[in-house]
Formats: C-alpha cells, sequence, structure tokens
C-alpha cells in the first residue's frame, strides 16, 4: 500500500507544481495570485473575479483548492463541476466533486463515477473504494490522510507542497468532521508555513476527550514559542501547563 501511495503522490505533487501560467495580468489576478502563494486562502478567494474565472484554467483550479482549504465544500464543488465542463479529467475537481456527492449522502453518484473512472483512476479507487465496495467516511478520510503523512516519506521538508497537503487534509475534515488527526496536521501545517493564527486555531478544535488532545496542546505550546514574544509565550505556555495537570512534555517546551 506504501509504494501504491508513493506512485500516487508523485503523479499528483507533478500535477500541482505543473499547474499552465495564466496569461493575463489584472490587478485582481495578482493580487489573488499573491494571496495564493501565500498561503492567504481567504483573501485568494475574495479576489477573484467572474470574467478572470472564465478566462483561466488555473485560475480555477487554484480557487477550487482555495474553497476546499477554508472548507467551503459547496463552493469548491460548483468550482469543480465548472472545471470538468473542460477538462473532464482533472483529477482534483473529480475527488472535490466525490467529497461533496458522499457528504451529502449521494452514494449511487459516487459509485457511477467510480465505474466510469475504474480502469484509470487508481486514485480515487484508492480513497473511496476497497475492492469495488464504497469505503465508510472514517476510511475515507483516514486515505486521504495516509495520501498526506507519506509525503513526508517521499519528499524533501523544502520542497513539500503545501497547497497540495492542506488540500487532501482539508478534503480528510470534511469527509469526516472528527477525523482529529486531520485536524491536528491542518494546524502544523500551517504552523510550518508561518500562520500561526490559523494554526493556533486548528490546535484548540481539538477537545480534552480526544486521543490527541495532548499533542495538539504540545503543538499549541511550541506555536506559542516559535511566533508570540518571549513574555506573552511564557504567559500562555503556563496557563496550558497549569490546564494540563503540569504535563512534563509542556514543562519541556517552557524551558
Amino acid at each position: 500500500m506504501i509504494n501504491l501511495i508513493r506512485k500516487l503522490l508523485i503523479l499528483n505533487i507533478l500535477v500541482f507544481s505543473s499547474l499552465p501560467l495564466l496569461a493575463f495580468s489584472s490587478s485582481s489576478y495578482l493580487i489573488s495570485q499573491s494571496a495564493f502563494n501565500n498561503y492567504d486562502y481567504s483573501d485568494a478567494l475574495s479576489s477573484f473575479s467572474d470574467e478572470e474565472i472564465k478566462l483561466s484554467g488555473s485560475n480555477l483550479v487554484d480557487k477550487m483548492i482555495s474553497a476546499v482549504i477554508v472548507e467551503d465544500i459547496n463552493l469548491a464543488f460548483n468550482i469543480a463541476s465548472e472545471i470538468l465542463i473542460e477538462d473532464n479529467e482533472n483529477q482534483e475537481a473529480i475527488i472535490v466533486k466525490l467529497v461533496f456527492l458522499y457528504s451529502n449522502k449521494i452514494y449511487n453518484k459516487v459509485k457511477e463515477t467510480q465505474k466510469i473512472l475504474k480502469e484509470k483512476n487508481d486514485l480515487v479507487n484508492f480513497i473511496f473504494f476497497n475492492n469495488n465496495e464504497l469505503k465508510d467516511n472514517k476510511t475515507i478520510s483516514k486515505s486521504l490522510v495516509d495520501i498526506v503523512v507519506s509525503s513526508f516519506s517521499t519528499a524533501e521538508q523544502n520542497t513539500l507542497n503545501y497547497n497540495f497537503l492542506l488540500f487532501y487534509t482539508s478534503l480528510a475534515q470534511i469527509i469526516d468532521n472528527t477525523n482529529d488527526r486531520a485536524t491536528l496536521i491542518k494546524g502544523e501545517l500551517f504552523q510550518n508555513i508561518q500562520k500561526s493564527k490559523l494554526a493556533e486555531e486548528y490546535f484548540l478544535r481539538i477537545l480534552p476527550s480526544s486521543s490527541f488532545y495532548l499533542e495538539a496542546q504540545r503543538s499549541l505550546a511550541i506555536n506559542y514559542s516559535n511566533f508570540l514574544s518571549y513574555e506573552e509565550a511564557q504567559k500562555q505556555i503556563k496557563i496550558l501547563i497549569k490546564n494540563n495537570d503540569n504535563n512534563y512534555s509542556l514543562k519541556k517546551i517552557l524551558a
């Protein structure tokens, strides 16, 4: 299975890193593209105009990715549908469509799509099916997370495509909003690209009842130590330690 994921990863990273350049340079496009490249996905979405969307397929793909990462699956589905009109084999758009259909319990449409793609889309089969049987939402979510986690063993850290990683992690959250592992990973991805406020938001989503809670608290402490002033970081980490029964791993970060 690991070898299969690696093969699928290589293909998808190539797709993500080779999207065509746009042939125009209007101000709103430049703003949206700059926001996208700087991982400001909400700003990237707000800067797209309808006229520019019609002009560029890659602009549309960027918008779809941004919509997924901000977890607006309805908007992402609408964009994916538009992409598939022009390119019915666009892998990311197909996966967004299937996540939308599954999330809305339209399972017959998911199966119909799989029958069409069965012989030519191993990634769709890996994510959604097991021996031609549709997986449950938790297993699909786990498969999406497995793709993200496996990427860390197939690429150098400085070559990681964070749009790719955040896209698949967000899909995992959308299809199973109880997947705290996906939530934790998404926070850590935002932390890696120095989006500390977003990272904090995702770490705080994980409740004390979760098996990932202490790991999230530790990541939150690291986030404070990396991005806050010394005094403020010390204050916030001390609060975390107090709230977590003087947890040793948190004390180590304070030290």
